[in-house]
């Protein structure tokens, strides 16, 4: 997994928690990455919300998954994902004008789901 995010430059413990998102983009299964990001991102938020990680840890998930999505070339995803994808890179704004509304990204995810 590591050597498919060497050129990233991002930390060991980020790429291994996009393992599961991963394969099933390797697989091509749209709509099961969608699910499971949707479950992913839903415990990523409790976790900010419980001081366990920081809003700027979890963009950092959402950032590298972005490039790797854009390295894949036709994986496209739902209007819901996409915009979860967004607010997911803006996380860490969380609570600047414009950062990420949390409140928006969980009915995303549950959307998703």
């Amino acid at each position: 997994m590591e050597q498919k995010f060497s050129r990233y430059k991002f930390p060991e413990d980020v790429v291994e928690r996009l393992t599961p998102l991963v394969h099933l983009v390797d697989k091509r299964e749209q709509r099961n990455f969608e699910r499971c990001l949707g479950e992913l991102t839903l415990r990523w938020l409790h976790e900010i919300k419980q001081g366990r990680m920081t809003a700027s840890q979890v963009d950092q998930f959402f950032t590298l998954l972005d490039l790797y999505l854009g390295d894949q070339g036709n994986f496209f995803l739902s209007q819901e994902a996409e915009d979860l994808m967004v607010e997911g890179m803006i996380l860490h704004d969380l609570g600047k004008p414009f950062g990420a509304d949390i409140a928006l990204m969980e009915q995303l995810a549950q959307d998703l789901i």
